[in-house]
């Protein structure tokens, strides 16, 4: 197993396909590189594990274990960002709380004004009479439901999101101090956790591995707009503006897995990046690299910082979505600009597949825990 590559996934078993373009790149990189790549739910002694972040304690216990007995080689990868001491804490400030309630309100009278253009359009008139007296009854419910949530109740749920964060952050700082690399996929992070982890971590290159031959849309896309991922207030608001004005768009939630994405995908003209909230810093590079290496079409809304997929994508602003969107749609030739676009980011990345190949290279070189050249971190019991 000493030459082996070990994609580890126990410490994800509950969610694993959210980590399905993780996965996907993982198999493209290594075997793109002429390795081999096993999944595996356990750590393999001996081999080099990579391991995405997300752990428990009883997961971290058994991997010091490992390492103890056995000088297993681990390399986590930095999926988060850290803030301060924890992970994605970006705050929660007033405009948040008012975009929710504005959204509230929205989704409020949107489903009212459907109620009522229902009972009047296609009820029967005794059915319709009987509605009409009962309507009152049925605006108290829509309004306790949408507008009467308990003013604390947001700033609750961020509590807990909080408390989240900062426990798996925690974790990953001791898993850190059991690993010999850290790998984080943007650049954005790479200063955080140099900071916080020194010299042991890298920048993991995300290029396209594949030219994409294939053309990846049918011929007659029937969906406008696709967006997959989790529906945050910001996001609902730009979809919404974008289905209001008559395009049909689709939304599909995280925990697609990725043949049901790819359905998708195939059927859409534009496949949608959108920030998580207005004030969103950073753009999502898997998220990018996925929809742009899949020979897609891609919108994508500007963050305040950027990232080279951004550059085989369309940006646009929340503000000039609608206009943008229909240059896009009356460009047409979805299929072929995609594919274009899939085949300029594959030549893009040749630098990038070159420094990975070197990093694997460096990988499998590496002293055996037996070897006079290995020390081990003291602090975990190894003979120095």
């Amino acid at each position: 197993m000493t030459d082996t590559f070990v994609l580890v996934y126990g410490n994800h078993s509950g969610a694993l396909a959210l980590l399905d373009d993780y996965f996907e790149y993982f198999q493209q990189m290594i075997e793109g590189s002429d390795q081999r790549l096993i999944l595996s739910e356990k750590i393999v002694p001996g081999a080099v594990n990579f391991i995405i972040d997300q752990f428990n304690s009883a997961f971290v216990s058994d991997a010091k274990i490992i390492r103890k007995e056995t000088g297993t080689y681990y390399v986590l990868i930095g999926t988060e960002f850290i803030t301060g001491k924890t992970f994605n804490n970006f705050g929660f400030n007033l405009a948040l709380r008012r975009q929710i309630k504005k959204d509230a309100q929205r989704a409020f009278f949107r489903t009212l004004k459907h109620i009522v253009r229902t009972v009047l359009t296609t009820v029967p008139l005794p059915v319709r009479d009987l509605s009409l007296k009962l309507f009152p009854r049925t605006y108290m419910a829509l309004k306790s439901k949408f507008l009467s949530p308990s003013p604390q109740s947001s700033v609750i749920q961020f509590a807990e999101l909080r408390r989240y964060w900062k426990e798996r952050f925690l974790a990953f700082t001791d898993m850190a101090q059991l690993s010999d690399q850290i790998w984080c996929v943007s650049p954005h992070q790479l200063p955080a956790y140099r900071e916080e982890f020194g010299s042991k971590v890298k920048l993991l290159p995300i290029v396209s591995w594949t030219q994409a031959l294939a053309k990846n849309v049918t011929p007659d896309p029937d969906i406008d707009f696709l967006f997959t991922g989790t529906l945050t207030p910001h996001r609902k608001a730009v979809l919404d503006t974008l289905s209001d004005a008559g395009y049909r768009v689709v939304v599909g939630p995280a925990e697609w897995t990725n043949c049901i994405r790819s359905h998708f995908m195939s059927r859409a003209k534009i496949c949608l990046h959108l920030k998580q909230s207005h004030d969103w810093q950073y753009p999502s590079i898997m998220r990018l690299h996925h929809l742009v290496s899949h020979g897609h079409v891609v919108m994508a809304e500007m963050a305040s910082s950027s990232c080279d997929q951004e550059t085989f994508a369309t940006r646009c602003d929340s503000s000039n979505i609608l206009s943008e969107a229909a240059r896009q749609i009356a460009l047409g030739d979805f299929g072929v600009r995609g594919h274009e676009g899939a085949l300029n980011y594959y030549s893009y990345g040749k630098k990038g597949r070159a420094e990975i190949k070197a990093m694997l290279q460096a990988l499998l070189k590496r002293p055996s825990p037996k070897s006079s050249e290995y020390r081990a971190d003291p602090s975990l019991g190894f003979p120095s």
